[in-house]
């Protein structure tokens, strides 16, 4: 449980000075400090306690799970029972702190009592907020990375992510990892749940965290764009739809159900806009399976990739290209852009009309030069 003040999580951590953190601090009354620990204690999580050394300064840090609060006196159980003796006697408590990948919350609690599995504090009347980062983190679990550079090959695992980069944790134990990574020459970074290959794409490394037994990486894409298919010379027509759908889908890397507003969208693909700080689509991340809701009862599915993001004031827009539909969902997304483009057209789900079909795939750049030439030789077929 020991461990000294380099060991905290890196979402815990910022290198934002201290004048710029001075800046971003907010004050946190106590009745919404409570209603955040009750959520802590509603999802099982943990805070994290910071104790001072009385004589040399030095740090310790220990994890403690708070308990149902609804006045001044929080009670917490240690998250590792451990034997506590007359160790804590040498410190005084700083603050304990929590994290909702955004912000940090620090609250200079005042220590009331503590044995081997609980520790009892007071609350002040108010506590602060510091904004670390301008999107927000979020924390993933069973995803698997793998990080080449320079010939060599380590792999690891993903512990959290945003919009803008992730980190990944090696085990340095391991005896695969036998070479340092160079942080000034990128590396190329998979990521993989279940077999399955979600993201893959030269980065940056922003910052590396050697500890005893591991190892934590901070990855940046170099792009904030990806190219699927060659620049043509007339770009598909993106219709906006209304009312707007909604793309809805399980995060691949975080597994949490993700709701967003469609801007626009073509045979090819759709763009969706995302608020700033929230952000959680990654340039080159791949959806397994989304759902596109036109509206109550009625939706497509698709497998779907990230292309890229630009950000406008407090807003982020994100391109995202369609990789597979099956043939009955294309034919409802057909029928609903052909008519969006001319209300005197018609394309069925169950009575198709093939020449209407065949003009909507031409028109919307499905059937592409490349992509005709495959299927030129047996055009009779198809029109049948």
């Amino acid at each position: 449980m020991e461990n000294t003040e380099s060991k905290i999580p890196w979402s815990l951590t910022s290198s934002i000075d201290a004048d710029e953190i001075e800046k971003r601090r907010k004050k946190i009354p106590l009745s919404c400090l409570i209603n955040s620990l009750n959520r802590i204690n509603f999802k099982n999580g943990d805070i994290l306690f910071k104790f001072k050394h009385k004589k040399y300064n030095n740090f310790l840090t220990l994890n403690a799970k708070p308990q149902t609060c609804n006045k001044t006196t929080l009670e917490c159980l240690w998250s590792e029972p451990f034997r506590m003796g007359t160790r804590l006697k040498f410190y005084e408590l700083e603050y304990f702190s929590f994290t909702d990948g955004l912000s940090q919350i620090q609250v200079h609690a005042r220590l009331i009592d503590y044995n081997d599995q609980v520790l009892i504090v007071e609350l002040p009347e108010c506590s602060y907020e510091i904004k670390l980062r301008a999107v927000k983190r979020h924390p993933c679990t069973e995803v698997s990375a793998q990080i080449s550079q320079d010939g060599g090959v380590i792999t690891g695992s993903l512990i959290n992510f945003c919009a803008e980069s992730f980190a990944v944790e090696c085990c340095t134990a391991s005896t695969e990892v036998n070479f340092a990574m160079n942080q000034a020459a990128p590396a190329h970074v998979v990521l993989i749940r279940n077999k399955e290959f979600l993201f893959s794409g030269k980065c940056t490394i922003v910052r590396q965290e050697k500890h005893p037994n591991t190892s934590i990486l901070v990855f940046k894409p170099e792009k904030d764009n990806i190219r699927r298919m060659k620049s043509k010379e007339h770009r598909t027509e993106r219709l906006v739809l209304s009312p707007l759908p909604t793309l809805i889908f399980q995060h691949p890397l975080t597994q949490k159900k993700i709701l967003l507003g469609l801007n626009d969208i073509s045979g090819l693909g759709f763009s969706v806009e995302e608020d700033c700080e929230n952000s959680v689509l990654l340039p080159g991340l791949i959806i397994p399976e989304a759902e596109i809701e036109f509206f109550q009862g009625f939706s497509i599915f698709c497998r779907a990739q990230a292309l890229y993001r630009i950000s406008s004031e407090d807003v982020v827009r994100c391109g995202m290209m369609i990789l597979d539909m099956n043939i009955q969902d294309h034919i409802k997304l057909a029928s609903l852009i052909h008519k969006a483009k001319n209300r005197h057209s018609y394309i069925g789900c169950t009575n198709v009309d093939l020449n209407a079909l065949w003009d909507f795939f031409f028109d919307s750049g499905f059937v592409y030069p490349e992509k005709y030439m495959h299927i030129a030789k047996q055009k009779d077929k198809f029109i049948q």
